[in-house]
């Protein structure tokens, strides 16, 4: 059963690489939009940051405070890992490396969907179909990381609540959050606490997760009454 588990990873990953072929093959190729204008040079600024041993809490020109913008996953571990790496090298090479960054997100989502379909499910073709259109869906294909990086722990969040492994559910909810992107964390938690209820297991991954997820949130609440999302920031133009 192992064995067959490790070939399909290995053909997760293989299929991975195949529908991905271009980016693959020419990261380059997809060069543009807010990856290239907002997401890598965020990235950057956290890599020379970290690599100087400075906070990157506040910028001085874009963003200001840095930090309390979710959608720049400032906490997020992988994401700060690889900026440090990438402030190593030129900035060519720290682009290829940031891409297969979100790449290997979705080898990472795809095997999350696996382990948790086999927990019902026996049949490898049945497993692996369901984990590549779980994947490989039309709406999960982007090139922000934080939209990729957030949805990669969906299936993890739901394989720890259905083995009733806390450790991995929380790991995976605070992931989620530190990636960043609320908009579907939100309804992603909310899915997966409505999975706990139905399955009678434990919530308190919820707490666990929330706490690894706070030194995104705390910046981002405190932030959040300064935004136009306030009605007493919101000007009503009345012509």
């Amino acid at each position: 059963m192992y064995q067959l588990a490790g070939l399909s990873i290995y053909f997760l990953i293989i299929y991975n690489i195949l529908f991905f072929w271009k980016i693959w093959s020419n990261p380059f190729s997809i060069s543009r939009s807010e990856l290239l204008s907002t997401f890598f040079p965020s990235w950057l600024y956290i890599g020379r940051q970290a690599r100087k041993f400075q906070s990157w809490r506040l910028e001085p020109c874009f963003w200001l405070n840095f930090h309390a913008h979710p959608v720049l996953s400032s906490y997020y571990p992988p994401h700060v890992l690889t900026a440090w790496i990438g402030s190593f090298l030129n900035l060519d090479d720290a682009f290829v490396l940031l891409t297969r960054t979100i790449l290997v997100h979705f080898i990472w989502m795809s095997i999350g969907w696996y382990f948790l379909l086999s927990v019902s499910y026996t049949s490898i073709p049945l497993l692996i179909f369901g984990a590549l259109t779980l994947t490989y869906s039309a709406y999960n294909i982007k090139q922000q990381p934080c939209i990729v990086y957030t949805i990669s722990w969906f299936p993890w969040i739901l394989y720890g609540i259905t083995t009733n492994n806390i450790l991995i559910s929380s790991i995976s909810c605070g992931n989620s959050l530190l990636a960043g992107y609320y908009p579907i964390g939100i309804q992603m938690l909310g899915v997966s606490i409505l999975a706990s209820l139905l399955w009678h297991q434990s919530l308190l991954w919820v707490s666990i997760g929330f706490i690894i997820g706070l030194p995104q949130l705390i910046p981002f609440i405190k932030y959040l009454p300064k935004t136009i999302r306030t009605k007493a920031n919101q000007k009503v133009d009345v012509g």
